[in-house]
């Protein structure tokens, strides 16, 4: 699930919500937790299901652990060709509330703009992954489902970030760069046989890990 759009259209608020408040002011971090929750506890009790959590940064084109202190995490192909996240932390969730608190913590990269005073710099992705511990698997527990919900940063118009410092017009061409390969990832997706550039960006090589 991907939250996409310009610097300021709300991705982010829609992502976590008013201020942790319920009902119409609830995010979709909050949504999703609580659906994932109270599905694993109908689930039938004798095959125990746990819930995992990573949630990680990417910020000109590096990977950054937001439940470890912004930990550089790797993002290797593994002997199956999967891509893996080396380093990323997974946290062993019981409950919605444990989630959140978590999210809560984490330090995302934000900056001031021209455009917006307290603006996402950078694209967070927080995957959830329901196991069932123990199952006889090359990863040792066997993968029930999983979820990623990826808050991007906002695309941004070079004219209107003029007045921005050097730092943030960097950080804007390396979002903008990011976006392009995801965008042309998908348009390569819909065209059969077409070659898929996935090596262009962070966002686009970490697909096997997020999808």
């Amino acid at each position: 699930c991907f939250a996409y759009g310009q610097t300021g259209s709300g991705k982010t608020v829609t992502m976590e919500g008013l201020g942790g408040s319920g009902g119409n002011g609830a995010g979709l971090y909050k949504l999703v937790a609580d659906e994932v929750f109270a599905c694993v506890g109908a689930a039938d009790k004798g095959s125990p299901l746990v819930v995992r959590a990573g949630f990680f940064e990417i910020y000109r084109g590096k990977c950054f652990d937001l439940l470890n202190r912004k930990k550089r995490v790797e993002v290797m192909e593994d002997e199956h060709g999967m891509q893996q996240m080396v380093g990323l932390t997974q946290a062993n969730l019981s409950s919605a509330e444990q989630m959140l608190g978590l999210l809560e913590r984490a330090d995302r990269t934000t900056k001031s703009t021209a455009q917006n005073a307290h603006s996402s710099r950078s694209h967070a992705i927080l995957q959830l992954s329901v196991l069932r511990p123990g199952a006889s698997t090359w990863q040792g527990d066997e993968l029930a489902c999983k979820l990623s919900l990826i808050d991007l940063a906002g695309s941004e118009w070079a004219a209107k970030a003029q007045s921005d410092d050097r730092d943030n017009r960097l950080d804007g061409a390396e979002i903008n760069k990011s976006l392009l390969c995801l965008k042309e990832c998908i348009r390569a997706l819909g065209a059969h046989g077409a070659h898929v550039p996935f090596r262009g960006s962070k966002l686009t090589q970490a697909r096997s890990y997020i999808a």
